[in-house]
């Protein structure tokens, strides 16, 4: 399921303050409806790919396209511009716990859809909504923070679907949680991949990948785009597992 293109990376790259490379050269077209996968070692680049596609932060060289516009951080000046692009792109955070700041779970899914100017009884209807498509209606008046994980995980979920993005970004959506909690997180991106949502993932969890990604990208050690195809074929390709430190080579494959 794919469309129009939401997002053009060309020669993109990042470094921190220190002038330690983060991201290089990364060239990368994303289109509507996709699942993108990316996988790659601990510290390769991707959740500050991430991050740069929604908006976090900025790439020191190359140009971002998103929805027809260069983003960067001039251009998020432009509050009109800026407000537009954080309704349509949605960040889960693989903490919940930094994205969770209010006293009640209703609270917390208000908030985005009341910031956006909806009316109150607005914004709790699509609370509420929301409440029951991540089966919590239950904790509608609990804290967020006194939760499980995977209780604070759809919390999150919902709070960021509260404004209805575009796409969807999920750093490391399973990490931490039990199997019934994540079966529900990969059948959630799923359905929501099948409303229209673009989808963007982070995981180490390579059993997952078949299910939720219809294209993977492989950022190596060196902070660049080292392999990219379909699923089946990243996965079958041992050697590069292997040299992006994503399985132990030691294991005798299935």
């Amino acid at each position: 399921m794919s469309g129009s293109l939401v997002y053009n990376l060309q020669n993109l790259s990042y470094r921190y303050s220190s002038n330690k490379t983060a991201l290089n050269q990364i060239n990368l077209k994303i289109n509507a409806g996709e699942r993108i996968m990316l996988l790659g070692p601990n510290g390769c680049g991707k959740s500050t790919l991430q991050k740069i596609l929604a908006g976090l932060i900025f790439a020191t060289d190359g140009t971002l396209t998103a929805f027809d516009r260069k983003i960067s951080e001039n251009a998020m000046k432009d509050k009109n511009f800026s407000v537009v692009f954080r309704r349509k792109v949605g960040f889960v955070f693989q903490n919940s716990d930094v994205q969770l700041f209010c006293s009640s779970v209703l609270d917390e899914i208000m908030f985005g859809p009341i910031a956006m100017g909806l009316e109150l009884h607005q914004s709790k209807k699509r609370a509420y909504d929301l409440l029951a498509y991540c089966d919590i209606a239950s904790l509608a008046h609990d804290s967020p923070h006194h939760l499980s994980g995977g209780e604070k995980k759809k919390v999150a979920i919902a709070a960021v679907l509260a404004s209805n993005p575009d796409v969807l970004i999920f750093d490391e959506p399973t990490n931490g949680l039990d199997p019934k909690s994540q079966r529900w997180i990969l059948n959630t991106i799923n359905d929501l991949n099948r409303q229209g949502k673009t989808i963007i993932l982070a995981t180490h969890q390579l059993n997952f990948v078949p299910e939720i990604a219809d294209r993977v990208i492989v950022l190596s050690d060196d902070h660049e785009i080292t392999a990219e195809g379909l699923p089946q074929d990243i996965l079958s390709n041992r050697n590069l597992l292997i040299a992006t430190n994503l399985v132990d080579p030691q294991d005798q494959p299935c």
